[in-house]
């Protein structure tokens, strides 16, 4: 089996390959537009096995290659250790090395998901994006607050009395355009997050693994991920 290393960038992908007990030799470079990679892609066989880091665009050349190539394997860059400490880098090495590291068969290996959990890790990381824009609005709101020596009669700021107490508030002009953008915002992210949990919740309703995890004391529909430092 023929072993390709795939070298992806953003807008390039450096190709090298390596026959059983031959040596490494340039493919080429390639574009990353949808129709180089399906023109690369049909070139591969079934005795073919091919390799690249997992990156933003991953999934979408894995799919590509996987309709031609025998074996398509994603590696884990935080653990190809021979490319993250080379001293001499290019895109050229990085492919040769990712080859003869997957003919060699010693690739940390990254599971690959299905249709149905990519769309909704794409949905999940959608919510989180919505709310950390909702966060950094609360933020700037309080900033707002605090230039201003304002306290809050209320323990929820952004609850229906704290949200009353904003729209009285009277401040400079500059400083009440600022507080009223914010307020719109946080309105549209709120019917925005909102519309990603019913979306998240549809995509699940019926998954029996789910289920099972919100029986778990602590567990909700979107339960914040665990600190990395946690065993």
């Amino acid at each position: 089996m023929r072993s390709i290393g795939l070298d992806v960038g953003r807008q390039f992908a450096e190709a090298a390959a390596i026959e059983p007990g031959g040596t490494v030799h340039r493919l080429g470079r390639i574009s990353t537009t949808p129709a180089e990679l399906r023109a690369f892609a049909a070139s591969l066989g079934p005795d073919d096995a091919v390799v690249l880091e997992a990156t933003a665009n991953t999934w979408a050349i894995a799919e590509l290659l996987a309709e031609h190539a025998g074996r398509v394997v994603v590696s884990n860059p935080l653990r190809t250790r021979a490319i993250a400490a080379a001293k001499t880098k290019t895109d050229q090495i990085d492919a040769a090395t990712l080859a003869q590291l997957l003919a060699a068969d010693y690739l940390p290996e990254v599971w690959q998901p299905d249709a149905a959990t990519q769309a909704l890790r794409r949905l999940v990381a959608h919510r989180a994006g919505l709310v950390r824009g909702r966060t950094g609005a609360r933020n700037r709101i309080h900033g707002i607050c605090a230039r201003r020596l304002l306290s809050a009669p209320v323990s929820d700021l952004f609850g229906v009395a704290g949200r009353a107490w904003l729209d009285e508030l009277i401040l400079a002009p500059d400083e009440r355009l600022a507080l009223d953008a914010q307020l719109r915002l946080l309105a549209t992210l709120d019917v925005e997050i909102e519309a990603a949990e019913r979306a998240i919740a549809a995509h699940v309703l019926d998954d029996r693994r789910v289920r099972h995890l919100l029986t778990v004391p602590g567990a909700g529909p979107a339960s914040p991920p665990r600190p990395a430092s946690w065993p």
